[in-house]
């Protein structure tokens, strides 16, 4: 049968001709999904509206952070112009968008769209990550930060740490506490595989640890620094002090801000280290280099300390903390491994699939594995899931 997409594109353009609109129409019988964007297609002010608000979906707050959605969408114009090329990119903003209000994702492979496939049987399903972290005081005690109750308290030498009513970690100095010899004391906070978790350290900056992540923070922040050690990504919202810079030490790197927002990713099985800038400045510097990025700029550093900056589309690096991933066609491996971490699984691709893999839209981070499975299907990818290991084959 002629390709779908093509006839999607001659339909949105009035150059369907009868044999293809039957093409469609029997298409649509076999499936009210389809049959229902069909219908939205011949509406013009459906169609309209289902453009628009592909063009804004990306910008669709899904935090509470609005400050950080506004920096987003006046520093980053590129995006406004990213589905103007053509009409096949028009259907397939609309389909994109009727898809992301329905329990399926939409996957693009060769412009074929495929319908979904049943699954083949049912077996206990993998659940999402969720709230969850560790946190090892400097007088060895270990915490698992989930089982406290909303309001507990705990002290630590000089720290005082509470668990506020969003479920996150409020740090806090403990005048009286502390080492008598005066040593700087540092607490270790770390996420699991399927974890993430916000903290606010005593300076007032706040932090975003995303899955297998790890935070090595003083008690206080004394001198003229601040300084905390990260692996893993995190996202932070760095508290304003001129006079006294925050610094974070990552890999070989160390990156140093005064008051900013800005996401660093250094997964030990990430090809760069990876730091995306939201708003503020900040410069970072790795062996002899260093360089001072922008808002919308993502600066990478690779394992030789290369360094390059490029500019990025901000809410896809930053979508982990929003709550959801962000597919595109040039970075489903990213993702990919995005979810490992997240579903604490393991994927193993076939040649083909590592070829011909192309994603586009978004999946909520509250999704289970079994519904993600079933949005892989979407693209006649063979998903097979035995144990913790997920195989994808075409």
């Amino acid at each position: 049968m002629k390709d779908l997409a093509d006839l999607l594109e001659k339909k949105a353009t009035g150059e369907l001709t009868p044999a293809g609109e039957k093409a469609l129409q029997d298409w649509a019988n076999k499936d009210p999904l389809f049959k229902s964007l069909i219908e939205r297609i011949d509406n013009e002010e459906l169609f309209l509206k289902d453009l628009k608000e592909f063009q804004d979906i990306s910008t669709k707050p899904l935090s509470e952070d609005h400050r950080l959605w506004d920096a987003i969408r006046r520093d980053d114009n590129t995006r406004k112009n990213r589905f103007r090329y053509s009409w096949i990119a028009v259907v397939a903003a609309i389909l994109v968008c009727f898809i992301y209000f329905s329990p399926y994702f939409l996957v693009f492979r060769d412009k074929q769209i495929f319908q979904t496939a049943p699954l083949a049987d049912t077996r206990k399903d993998i659940l999402p990550g969720r709230d969850i972290a560790f946190i090892t005081l400097s007088n060895g005690n270990r915490l698992t930060l989930d089982d406290m109750a909303v309001g507990a308290e705990v002290t630590a030498n000089d720290l005082h740490i509470r668990k506020d009513q969003d479920g996150s970690l409020i740090c806090e100095t403990q005048e009286n506490g502390g080492d008598q010899r005066g040593m700087l004391l540092n607490h270790v906070i770390e996420t699991p595989l399927s974890g993430q978790y916000k903290i606010t350290l005593t300076d007032g900056t706040r932090v975003w640890l995303n899955a297998g992540s790890r935070l090595s923070f003083p008690s206080r922040f004394k001198g003229d620094e601040r300084s905390v050690i990260l692996e893993g990504e995190a996202f932070f919202d760095v508290r304003r002090m001129p006079e006294k810079p925050f610094k974070i030490a990552v890999k070989q790197q160390l990156v140093t801000v005064l008051g900013t927002s800005f996401n660093i990713n250094a997964y030990p099985n990430e090809p760069n280290v990876k730091t995306t800038l939201v708003e503020g400045s900040l410069k970072v510097a790795a062996g002899n280099q260093s360089k001072i990025i922008k808002p919308g700029q993502q600066l990478l550093v690779s394992n030789g300390l290369q360094m390059s900056v490029h500019s990025t589309i901000v809410e896809d690096e930053i979508a982990w903390k929003l709550g959801y991933f962000s597919f595109r066609s040039d970075n489903s491996m990213v993702v990919l491994r995005q979810l490992e971490r997240w579903y604490n699984i393991h994927i193993v691709m076939s040649e083909a699939v590592k070829k011909e893999l192309k994603l586009i839209g978004k999946i909520d981070r509250k999704a289970s594995l079994d519904q993600v499975i079933r949005m892989f299907r979407t693209s006649n990818i063979d998903c097979k899931l035995q144990g913790h290991t997920l195989i994808l084959d075409i």
